[in-house]
């Protein structure tokens, strides 16, 4: 049997394709008239969802005209697996850059739907080492690469996560609710800096930083992986300063390709 939400929602990214292809055929920006009329959405569903898709970029509106157009969202989307390669072809050898820094794993993330995705790794030559793999998914709140994307999302972005979200007790030391993990994103927020204590693995803590690049690419961030064993306070200050060497590097870099473009 099909739920009441299963046409519903098919039907509404009917409307949404059927919207795009047809600004796209157009060559011009069209009416509310002239799209409630191609595509037979009522009046009423069509000006929602207009207002929607340009309130998140994937269509623009030209006051003037009163017409609509596809958005910058749109290019966005079409361009970002070319970015995200470019993003990790840069970011590789600093990530070298990092691990030979202070001898420990490092990784380049993104968001991933809910979860930081690993997209780049350096592996640390000690015998005893966490392995950072290419793919490899965690959730948010649980390692210091995620709580620096999620730290920087918008409010309501955030919001919507914190509703949404089922803290797992993946360790014993995993964070267990809202309020504990928004306190801590309000202290990366003022020091650039997140930590894992032993929350998604144990043995292992999680030192990270965020990525402040162009929005054509995803929310991204670097972090380090290291042994509990081998924690120290001299460690942990050189951790910190060689994440800020490879922020700072990376970032500028990334900037000067998109000047050159």
């Amino acid at each position: 049997m099909i739920t009441e939400d299963g046409p519903a929602a098919v039907k509404s990214a009917d409307r949404v394709l059927d919207l795009f292809e047809l600004l796209a055929d157009a060559g011009q920006g069209l009416t509310h008239t002239e799209i409630a009329s191609a595509l037979g959405i009522p009046k009423g569903s069509l000006t929602k969802l207009l207002k929607t898709l340009v309130v998140r970029g994937y269509l623009s509106f030209d006051e003037l005209n009163r017409t609509h157009t596809l958005g910058p969202s749109v290019q966005v989307l079409s361009h970002r697996p070319a970015h995200i390669r470019q993003l990790i072809d840069t970011a590789t050898p600093y990530l070298h850059t990092l691990t030979r820094a202070i001898n420990e794993s490092s990784a380049l993330n993104r968001l991933s739907g809910n979860r930081t995705e690993v997209i780049a790794s350096s592996t640390s030559n000690h015998r005893l080492v966490s392995h950072l793999r290419d793919g490899d998914l965690a959730p948010l709140y649980a390692v210091s690469g995620g709580k620096s994307i999620l730290a920087h999302m918008p409010p309501e972005k955030i919001s919507q996560y914190l509703a949404s979200t089922t803290f797992e007790h993946v360790t014993p030391q995993t964070l267990s609710s809202a309020d504990a993990l928004n306190a801590e994103l309000k202290t990366i927020r003022e020091t650039g800096i997140a930590y894992s204590h032993e929350e998604y693995t144990p043995g292992i803590i999680g030192i990270g930083t965020y990525l402040e690049l162009p929005p054509v690419y995803p929310l991204c961030s670097l972090n380090f992986a290291i042994p509990a064993v081998r924690m120290t306070d001299s460690l942990q200050k050189r951790a910190i300063k060689a994440l800020k060497d490879a922020k700072a590097n990376i970032e500028t870099h990334i900037g000067s390709l998109e000047l050159s473009a």
